[in-house]
């Protein structure tokens, strides 16, 4: 799940690569000001906002990257900043454009100053309510879409992969490994999906599968063969004369996970059917 973190941060790194690259003309124009209500600001300030509040969001977009667990308000800080980044250059050259507009048409009437700092003004406003709008609905939605279809093809990626292993292990007739192999890859999932809604869980292995349960990402109905699954699991790991591992467990195990991978998936919005 970390790697959709760092793709993130390398879209941000470009975009601020790009803004770098701008700075000679920002540094030519610096002078230049828009007029927000009744205060002028700054050409190059805007540019160092901008700068900051992306710098700001790779900051955060990195936190989570070197973390196991995405911290979900933190996600959304960071794709907000990174949305407020893209918007913000939108915002000033609107309220430029009403306030050259305004000043081309009224000129020359009384009061131009007062007219001209009360248009921007109300201009500002609209436009930034806009903006924070369209960051939340528009954007930040887009983002968190992108990263739960990243998160779906990681899932689908892991079980696919395992459930070739766990097959190709009961061929060599290596059993116990496939169990292993099938059970990790199933945590694996579970883990991924709980981390992705952002739910606090106990990370104990044996607790993690009923807290699935409880949070409707496995269906109530493979209670039982969770249990089985686990108890399995159990002997593979710690093999003793008093159990001894067959095809047959290998291969109830390997079913069972299977249905289960195709539930979640049917779950978690992969397949409708």
């Amino acid at each position: 799940m970390n790697e959709f973190f760092k793709e993130k941060i390398v879209y941000a790194l470009a975009l601020l690569a790009a803004l770098f690259a701008m700075k000679p003309i920002v540094e030519e124009f610096a002078a230049l000001t828009v007029n927000l209500g009744f205060y002028n600001i700054e050409l190059k300030l805007i540019y160092l906002i901008i700068m900051g509040i992306l710098g700001f969001s790779v900051y955060l977009f990195s936190v989570n990257y070197i973390t196991e667990s995405p911290m979900v308000f933190v996600v959304k800080a960071g794709n907000f900043c990174y949305g407020a980044s893209l918007l913000i250059p939108l915002v000033v050259l609107a309220v430029w454009g009403v306030n050259a507009a305004i000043t081309v048409v009224l000129s020359n009437t009384k009061n131009f100053e007062i007219i001209l700092n009360s248009v921007s003004l109300m201009t500002s406003i609209i436009a930034f309510v806009i903006s924070v709008i369209a960051n939340k609905r528009i954007i930040m939605r887009k983002l968190a879409s992108i990263d739960r279809r990243n998160i779906q093809a990681s899932n689908t990626k892991n079980e696919i992969n395992t459930l070739e292993t766990a097959s190709k292990l009961i061929e060599l007739e290596m059993y116990s490994n496939s169990i292993l192999t099938a059970f990790s890859g199933l945590e694996y999932t579970l883990r991924g999906i709980l981390n992705s809604k952002g739910i606090t869980y106990d990370r104990k292995i044996y607790k993690l599968f009923d807290f699935a349960i409880n949070e409707k990402v496995i269906p109530s109905m493979y209670k039982d063969d969770i249990d089985f699954i686990r108890n399995i699991r159990n002997h593979a790991a710690h093999p003793s004369d008093k159990y001894v591992i067959g095809k047959n467990d290998a291969e109830k195990v390997l079913n069972i996970v299977t249905a289960i991978f195709k539930e979640i998936s049917i779950i978690d919005g992969r397949y409708s059917d």
